[in-house]
């Protein structure tokens, strides 16, 4: 299977550089999906990515949970200008946030 080229640019520096540590530290038998929670919770640090993701959880919530907290959380890793396109899907109906935060390049 090939890969797109844009790919690479579908996560942003911060959450690969944190995962990378992470999965440096990481303990024999312990499993790489740590290491995606805690490069997560590492970009939460900065302001704006944490209030992309908690503004997220909570449309998510209003929403009767109509898509799943990963397409929210992953808005953790993707680049600014992606997580600005991503919080932009909030203000769409219910029924249409799920399709347009993967557009912007969220993922579930």
């Amino acid at each position: 299977m090939g890969h797109s080229p844009h790919k690479a640019a579908a996560v942003s520096l911060g959450f690969v550089h944190a995962y990378a540590l992470c999965l440096d530290r990481l303990a024999c038998g312990r499993s790489d999906d740590w290491c995606e929670l805690e490069a997560v919770e590492a970009m939460k640090r900065d302001p704006a990515v944490r209030r992309a993701v908690d503004s997220c959880h909570a449309r998510r919530h209003s929403c009767g949970g109509g898509w799943r907290d990963d397409y929210c959380n992953s808005l953790a890793a993707i680049p600014p200008h992606s997580r600005a396109a991503a919080e932009a899907c909030l203000q769409r109906p219910c029924g249409a946030i799920r399709d347009c935060l993967r557009s912007a390049g969220a993922r579930g």
